[in-house]
């Protein structure tokens, strides 16, 4: 980054020293044209060529600041400001006429003799004659002669071009070294972000977590650090599992389970390992609830407490599992608001009636069981017959949550159940679904969640 900037900053000095070049090569020739033409006003059959050299002026400060800068009146006309002035000339000029018409010492002002040759110019002395007797010397070559139109077309050229040349040198150099320093500065972020990483992956898993701290919840019902995987203390794992006890949500309670295996070793409930037992037999459940911010910090005494038993002034300090299961309408929560929650009490357990485990095996013994058993008996097996026999709006309803992909996971019964189903599926849908040509299980998890459904359904 401090290589860029120093290749930055010195390609403004070459910009800026350019144009203070140019500046005085033009103030040199505005002095040179005005003597050349007074001098011409005088001398008009005499040739000539002004060469001015002019004092070099010191910088002066800028107010209260720490820098310095040309003077302000450089660029004034002033006789004072010439060092010296070089006339080359074919003929004689008088010297002190010269000095009172420009208004110069005497002492600044030179002269030489040259010879024009036309159409060149060469500035060689004027020869004088030899001596008589004296040896001819060998004659040397004339210098390449240097023509006037030449010379003023290329002086031309250079002064109107050079600014424009250095100054679009001077933009995409500026250009290049600003990409150069963005293109480092991309390079040393990604270079810090890749050692970080690598950082990180060396350090154990939990490290690796509270090296970043959990994002803020900002109601009951935003995302909190609990639907992360990483380990609850053990009460929020008490509150959990005690909130799905008692709002009965067993399917979810289940899905905990199978979420945290080990959940068991942290549950010192006494209905822990009756529940455990009777959530064997579950399906599929909604983990949603974890994103609860209730169980951030939940309350001891409800791991104990049945929703009914619940006292309604508690409403503002419950889960939104137990609070749906208050039922509190609006006007019995305007009654409430005034009042403060009262002590808590302690309800009975659960009695659970576990449901036992049934397993079909074949397709053959699925369709035995259906045909030979009584229809009670036939709503207890895991078969899409309980979807079967519900009305034909609300089998429609039930397909039509679940994509193509999802149902050819799910689709094994009977086939005249299947071709019944079937009839209720739009044709591409059912199209898609045969093509995918997938192996259907009852242990899949879609299979498990219609089940659910239905049983919903006939339960009420």
């Amino acid at each position: 980054m401090q290589l860029a900037i120093n290749i930055l900053l010195f390609l403004l000095f070459l910009l800026f020293s350019n144009l203070a070049l140019t500046q005085e090569l033009d103030k040199k020739q505005m002095y040179e044209t005005y003597f050349r033409d007074k001098i011409k006003g005088a001398f008009p059959d005499t040739r000539l060529v002004v060469d001015v050299t002019l004092k070099q002026t010191k910088d002066v400060s800028i107010g209260l600041f720490p820098y310095r800068t040309k003077n302000p009146d450089d660029h004034l006309f002033s006789i004072d400001k010439v060092k010296q002035l070089l006339i080359y000339s074919d003929g004689p000029l008088d010297k002190k006429l010269i000095a009172s018409m420009l208004n110069l010492s005497p002492s600044k002002i030179q002269f030489k003799r040259v010879v024009f040759d036309s159409p060149s110019l060469s500035l060689a002395p004027t020869p004088t004659p030899a001596p008589a007797n004296t040896p001819v010397p060998t004659p040397v070559p004339n210098p390449i002669p240097i023509y006037s139109n030449e010379l003023q077309k290329a002086s031309h050229f250079f002064e109107t071009n050079n600014m424009m040349f250095w100054f679009v040198l001077g933009s995409i150099t500026i250009a290049l070294a600003i990409l150069v320093f963005i293109s480092f500065s991309l390079f040393k972020i990604s270079r810090r972000t890749s050692e970080i990483k690598n950082h990180s992956a060396s350090l154990p898993p939990q490290q690796q977590q509270s090296s970043y701290p959990p994002p803020l919840s900002s109601g009951p019902y935003s995302n909190s650090h609990l639907s992360q995987d990483h380990p609850y203390t053990p009460k929020q794992l008490k509150a959990l599992f005690s909130e799905c006890y008692w709002t009965e949500s067993d399917a979810s309670a289940a899905a905990l389970i199978r979420k945290f295996p080990d959940i068991s070793t942290y549950l010192e409930l006494d209905f822990a390992s009756e529940y455990i037992h009777f959530l064997q037999t579950m399906g599929p459940g909604d983990l949603t609830f974890l994103e609860d911010a209730y169980f951030l910090n939940p309350y001891d005494e409800m791991f104990f407490l049945s929703p009914s038993d619940t006292p309604k002034t508690w409403r503002n300090y419950v889960s939104k599992l137990r609070f749906d299961k208050m039922n509190i309408s609006v006007e019995e929560s305007l009654t409430l608001i005034d009042e403060r929650p009262i002590p808590l009490p302690k309800s009975r357990p659960r009695i659970l009636k576990i449901k036992p485990r049934i397993v079909i095996n074949s397709l053959a013994e699925e369709e035995s069981l259906l045909n030979n058993l009584l229809e009670d008996q036939k709503l207890k097996l895991p078969s899409l017959y309980k979807l079967f026999i519900l009305p034909h709006e609300k089998k429609r309803e039930i397909l039509s949550k679940y994509s193509a992909a999802e149902l050819a996971e799910a689709w094994i019964a009977p086939q005249y159940i299947l071709s019944d189903l079937e009839k209720l599926l739009p044709e591409r849908k059912l199209y898609l679904m045969k093509a995918l040509n997938k192996a259907p299980s009852r242990e899949s998890f879609i299979f498990q969640k219609m089940i659910q459904e239905c049983e919903k359904e006939w339960c009420g």
